[in-house]
């Protein structure tokens, strides 16, 4: 169970990594202020 979990929040983990990733490639360009809001 505990392994389960961990792998289980380990994806999320990492899903929130890559979108976050995404999300300052996409915003950058547009300005730093609005990425730090977020």
């Amino acid at each position: 169970m505990m392994k389960a979990s961990s792998i289980y929040e380990l994806k999320i983990a990492n899903i929130l990594e890559i979108s976050l990733k995404l999300f300052h490639e996409i915003f950058s360009p547009l300005g730093s202020q609005q990425a730090k809001v977020v």
